[in-house]
């Protein structure tokens, strides 16, 4: 994955979200086929919609909401083959689907659009350990799952046979975190949503 950004991450750091934003929103424009600075540009609209305590600068809800849909509905059409756009999307609409409603695309649609997104990610690459993690807790199986044949076979796909395998797997995603390609904000956020577990 490459979703590193050095011209947003600047203003990112310092917390200068609107300098952020405009720096994303040129970048998109100038490489309309590059699927990073679309991604980064959702994510920071989606984190200050969604996650963020309210400093947000000079972003308005509306102008947050309208730019995370336009890059959605852009996105869909043009990357739906790409890993960056699969994780990012996958994971933000996984967390908050209601955020991605519009036209046809209620609130279950857009929750089951996030799980093709993070499955077919998963396919893509399956070696990469974050997309592994996180396709592996976007799946749900029941405790009383009837057929040990089928679970089984969930669990030669993932490759993973036991709980201790994968509280190895999310401890190495939690302290590698910083070399999955991730930069500036989105950095933050998924150092938060990988602590280290304990084993």
């Amino acid at each position: 994955m490459d979703l590193i950004v050095p011209e947003s991450d600047y203003f990112e750091n310092k917390k200068e979200w609107m300098r952020a934003f405009e720096v994303l929103q040129q970048l998109v424009k100038e490489h309309p086929n590059e699927p990073k600075y679309l991604c980064k540009l959702a994510f920071l609209c989606w984190y200050h919609t969604s996650e963020s305590d309210g400093d947000r600068e000079n972003l308005n809800e509306s102008l947050l909401d309208s730019t995370l849909l336009a890059c959605f509905v852009e996105g869909k059409k043009k990357f739906s083959e790409d890993v960056n756009f699969l994780v990012v999307f996958g994971q933000m609409m996984h967390l908050t689907p209601y955020l991605f409603e519009h036209e046809n695309f209620d609130y279950f649609a857009i929750e089951k659009l996030a799980l093709d997104y993070i499955e077919k990610a998963f396919m893509m690459a399956p070696n990469n350990l974050f997309i592994k993690k996180l396709f592996i807790e976007t799946r749900y199986i029941p405790e009383n799952i009837s057929s040990n044949r089928l679970l089984n076979r969930f669990e030669k796909l993932l490759n993973i046979e036991t709980e201790k395998e994968c509280n190895v797997l999310k401890n190495k995603v939690a302290h590698d975190i910083s070399n999955f390609g991730f930069s500036g904000l989105m950095l933050e956020f998924f150092k938060d949503m990988n602590p280290p577990n304990s084993l």
